[in-house]
């Protein structure tokens, strides 16, 4: 009845016709190619015929309640895609192909659904499922880039973001959602206009990206005000592993997928919280900069993908302290930046045209508000981790994203 195989999906999201309303027009696109829906009528449950070439009905799979179900309904003048009926009545039944597909058989970031993610494997936590020991030397940490039913293997490829071209490494972790395992470098180009075809958007949607990056030294409002802005890291600090204390130097990342060569501390770029949320709108269209609550509908992710929330199934505190059990400890953090998770201390753009904690701290957007000039996000350094950090909007920090 809803969701990616839905008539809804097919009929209103993809197909732009009107549903639940008198619209002849678009009622008249149902029985044409590539539709070619059939007014086949129904037979009803007290033996008699009804409607044949006046109304078409086709049922859901989906219950509405003990003695209804959904169906499609539509005639000349009306479509109904979520209607409902007695379920002894002789509808007709339309098929849609299941997906199949898992992580290993796509190639695009845009490729992806939630069902794909749900067909590949989700890997333990820690070997054989048992619980970590002290110093988490027993997290899963070995990957698979071939398909495998081993539990104690991360299933990982390397997907392109058809926007760019860029690669991004792609696990599916242990709270059962396919990640992101390098922060997002998507750079838009001057004033581009994003859509729902490739991009993380609303259905109809669209988001103009900034005329260009910023460059160091720029000043941007700390509340977000003046956003959206983004920019690329210095040179010298594209790739990050840790912090050279000694040398107070950065230590360049040399750990690579073995399939790709793909560097995995890449940086990524830095977004405020209005780039990173591709407008900061929530589901109606409202505006959250200066919102002291609310759940941004967008992001700059590549389509099938999101911005992490601040709570529940998708949150970065599910998957590090619910999943992973980790704690704010030196020895948790320090399993952050190493595979499976693969975290970067990338540091952050300052508001006031600065760079700060480089090597040392990271900071990762979440989708959610806090305040009217706060956003959650994930902070963590070597010796703790905070998921439900709060920062100005008009922070620049990295981003990660998960799959819708």
């Amino acid at each position: 009845n809803t969701g990616n195989s839905s008539y809804y999906n097919l009929l209103n999201t993809k197909y732009g016709l009107a549903t639940s309303t008198s619209s002849a027009i678009s009622a008249s696109k149902m029985i044409k190619p590539p539709l070619n829906f059939i007014r086949a009528g129904n037979y009803s449950y007290n033996g008699s015929w009804y409607y044949r070439d006046y109304y078409g009905w086709l049922w859901s799979g989906t219950a509405y309640n003990s003695y209804n179900a959904y169906y499609l309904g539509f005639s000349s003048d009306d479509i109904g895609p979520q209607s409902s009926y007695d379920e002894g009545n002789g509808f007709s039944t339309r098929c849609v192909a299941k997906e199949t597909r898992d992580l290993w058989d796509i190639e695009n970031m845009q490729d992806m659904t939630p069902q794909i993610c749900q067909n590949t494997p989700t890997p333990n936590a820690y070997i054989n499922g048992a619980a970590h020991n002290s110093d988490y030397s027993n997290i899963v940490s070995a990957t698979s880039t071939t398909r495998t039913t081993d539990k104690n293997k991360v299933p990982e490829t390397t997907l392109t973001d058809t926007r760019d071209n860029k690669t991004y490494i792609v696990r599916k972790l242990a709270d059962g959602n396919c990640w992101m395992v390098q922060n997002l470098a998507f750079s838009p180009t001057a004033n581009q206009v994003l859509t729902d075809t490739d991009t993380d958007l609303t259905a109809g949607r669209t988001f103009t990206a900034p005329a260009g990056p910023s460059t160091t030294g720029q000043t941007w409002s700390r509340y977000g005000t003046d956003g959206p802005h983004w920019l690329k890291p210095e040179p010298g600090y594209k790739y990050i592993k840790e912090q050279n204390l000694n040398t107070n130097g950065i230590i360049a990342g040399n750990a690579t997928n073995a399939s790709s060569g793909t560097p995995l501390e890449s940086a990524g770029n830095y977004y405020d919280w209005p780039m990173a949320t591709a407008g900061a709108r929530d589901a109606n269209g409202n505006n959250l900069v200066s919102a002291d609550s609310g759940e941004a509908a967008d992001s700059i992710c590549p389509k099938g993908w999101t911005l992490p929330r601040n709570t529940g199934n998708n949150s970065y505190g599910n998957l590090l302290f619910t999943k992973y059990a980790l704690g704010s400890n030196f020895t948790s953090t320090a399993k952050m930046i190493k595979s499976p998770l693969s975290f970067v201390r990338a540091g952050y753009y300052i508001y006031d045209g600065s760079w700060s904690s480089r090597g040392y701290n990271g900071w990762l957007w979440s989708g959610t508000v806090y305040s009217s000039i706060d956003a959650y996000n994930l902070y963590f350094y070597s010796g703790g981790i905070n998921s439900q950090y709060n920062y100005y909007k008009g922070s620049g920090f990295s981003a990660r994203c998960i799959a819708r």
